[in-house]
């Protein structure tokens, strides 16, 4: 079963994702594909997912990410 969840996120991050998605234009994936993609292969890797979130997030806010 899949939710909507809102989410805002930097424009450069979209324009990525975006760019992203037309390079794999035989596969037509959309930029939500995409995200869901990589959100599943981060909770299936074998990182301490508390940790390695709040590392992420601490980078991303001093600009380092």
């Amino acid at each position: 079963m899949k939710v909507k969840i809102g989410i805002s996120i930097e424009k450069d991050l979209s324009d990525k994702l975006e760019e992203l998605a037309q390079k794999m234009g035989e596969l037509k994936v959309s930029k939500s594909e995409l995200v869901e993609a990589i959100l599943a292969a981060y909770f299936k890797s074998a990182v301490e997912h508390k940790e390695k979130a709040k590392e992420l997030v601490v980078l991303r806010r001093s600009g380092k990410l």
